[in-house]
């Protein structure tokens, strides 16, 4: 799972996840946090250079904050177009 638990106790199985969340080619919110997020930013960054510093600032979140990633499926493996980090307030 993606839960900070599954993490801890080596169960985390982030990249199987998102890939089977990007295969079925729907919109979808996925919601984790702590140790959890750079292993779910590397699973969806295929195609991301030009999104490094978003990726890396999602990948540090404070306590409260979330990011958005918006991916494209016009494509034949779907691709990161935009990393949003918002705050909490």
């Amino acid at each position: 799972g993606i839960s900070q638990e599954a993490y801890e106790a080596g169960d985390a199985t982030a990249a199987a996840i998102i890939a089977r969340r990007l295969d079925k080619r729907q919109n979808v919110v996925l919601c984790s946090h702590g140790p959890v997020i750079p292993e779910l930013v590397e699973a969806i960054r295929h195609g991301a250079a030009a999104h490094r510093a978003g990726l890396l600032r999602a990948s540090s979140l404070a306590t409260g904050e979330f990011a958005v990633f918006h991916l494209t499926a016009e494509t034949t493996r779907p691709h990161l177009v935009e990393v949003e980090v918002h705050g909490a307030g």
